[in-house]
C-alpha cells in the first residue's frame, strides 16, 4: 500500500467591523477578536500547517503627530506684538509640511496674529523644514517637552538660533523633516503561537509585513504576489474557536486607525497523507 501527501487549503476572510461580527474592538482600532461559528479545525494527523496573509487593506491615516506620539506642542512667544508666551496644542492627525503650516497660521490668526507670521517651508535638496519669522521679536521655543520639533528636523533649542528674531529671518532644521512616522504596517494574530514572522531578532506573532504604499487619507490594498508562509502548525489538531488580530506599526505601536476598519483574508494551508490504494467496486 502506497501512499501520498494531498495538499489542503482553507481560506477565511476578517475585519475589524463590528457589523461583520468583529469582538472586543480596542479604542483605537488597532485590534479586534473574532468568535468563530464553525472552528476552524486542522487534522491531527496532518503534515505541517501555515498561514498566508494573501491581501490586507488598511486606511493610512495614522496620526504623525499626536499626544500619544509625545510630538503635539508648538510654543513660541512675541517680544513685540500682543508680547506674551503662547502655547499651541496641534490636533491629532497625519500631516504634511503644508497641512502643519495651514493649522499654525490658523492657531496664530485665533490668537490675534497675522496668519503668517511664522511660516513652514521645505528644501527640497537636504529634506529640512525652514522656519522663516514675517515680524520682528519672536522665539519658537523647542526645549520645552512633547514639542513638534522631531518632525520638523530641529534639535532641542531656540528658533532663531539668536532670539528674538528678525523681521525676514529664516532658520533651518538641525536634521531631515521626520514626516514620515510609519514605514510599514504588521499584523500579528494568535493563529501562531509560534515566533510568526521575526524582525531582525524581535518575535512577536506577526503574520504578515504590509508597507505604506499610498498617499496619506488613501487605502492599502496589499495583495503579494508571493505572500509569506507562517508556520501555524501548533493549531494542528486543536479547533480554533476564536482569534485575535491587532495592527501595529514597525515600532510596535498599536496603530490609532480613526474609526477606520481594517480587514485581511488569509489562507491556511496543510497537507494529509491519503492512501492511493485503490478500492475495488462490490458487485450487487
Amino acid at each position: 500500500m502506497s501512499s501520498v501527501l494531498f495538499p489542503r487549503v482553507s481560506s477565511h476572510a476578517f475585519s475589524s467591523n463590528p457589523a461583520s461580527g468583529a469582538k472586543n474592538i480596542h479604542n483605537s482600532g488597532s485590534s479586534f477578536s473574532v468568535a468563530l461559528n464553525k472552528p476552524i479545525s486542522i487534522p491531527s494527523g496532518a503534515i505541517s500547517c501555515t498561514v498566508d496573509v494573501v491581501q490586507a487593506n488598511i486606511w493610512f491615516v495614522t496620526p504623525n503627530i499626536s499626544a500619544a506620539l509625545g510630538n503635539n506642542n508648538f510654543y513660541f512667544s512675541s517680544a513685540t506684538t500682543n508680547p506674551g508666551s503662547y502655547h499651541i496644542v496641534i490636533p491629532d492627525g497625519l500631516y504634511s509640511l503644508d497641512d502643519l503650516n495651514t493649522t499654525l497660521q490658523r492657531e496664530f490668526a485665533n490668537l490675534g496674529f497675522a496668519s503668517n507670521i511664522i511660516v513652514l517651508t521645505p528644501d527640497g535638496p537636504t529634506s529640512r523644514a525652514i522656519i522663516s519669522y514675517t515680524i520682528a521679536g519672536l522665539d519658537v521655543d523647542f526645549t520645552q517637552a512633547n514639542t513638534v520639533r522631531t518632525v520638523l528636523g530641529f534639535d532641542s533649542r531656540q528658533s532663531p538660533p539668536t532670539p528674538p528674531s528678525a523681521a525676514g529671518e529664516s532658520d533651518y532644521g538641525d536634521n531631515p523633516a521626520s514626516f514620515n512616522q510609519i514605514n510599514s504596517f504588521y499584523i500579528r494574530s494568535s493563529l501562531t503561537v509560534a515566533d510568526g514572522l521575526p524582525i531582525n531578532n524581535t518575535a512577536a506573532g506577526i503574520i504578515a509585513a504590509i508597507p505604506v504604499d499610498v498617499e496619506p487619507g488613501a487605502q492599502i490594498v496589499y495583495k503579494p504576489q508571493t505572500p509569506v508562509s507562517i508556520d501555524a502548525s501548533s493549531i494542528i489538531g486543536r479547533p480554533v474557536q476564536s482569534i485575535n488580530f491587532d495592527l501595529v506599526d514597525d515600532q510596535f505601536r498599536p496603530i490609532n486607525t480613526l474609526g477606520e476598519y481594517w480587514s485581511l483574508i488569509l489562507h491556511i494551508h496543510y497537507s494529509v497523507l491519503m492512501s492511493t490504494t485503490t478500492v475495488p467496486l462490490m458487485s450487487i
